[in-house]
């Protein structure tokens, strides 16, 4: 079983627009980071744990919107 669905978006749009940001809940955070770091998306901010108690990381796609990938 893959640790994630598969994240993706339609074509780049033309600037100006405003970027989206999602909160995906995970599972096994570390294997979630693990298979996209090796697939090649674009984190942005590594896998660590926030003062607010979450362990979270974020990837960016190519318009700009980002997901927060967390786990309690």
């Amino acid at each position: 079983m893959r640790a994630v669905a598969a994240v993706e978006t339609c074509a780049s749009r033309t600037p100006p627009f405003e970027a989206a940001v999602h909160w995906v809940f995970a599972e096994d955070i570390d294997a979630t980071y693990d298979e996209l770091k090796s697939s090649g998306a674009k984190i942005v901010e590594p896998l660590e744990k926030k003062p607010w108690g979450l362990r979270q990381f974020t990837v960016e796609d190519l318009d700009g919107n980002r997901f927060h990938f967390h786990h309690d």
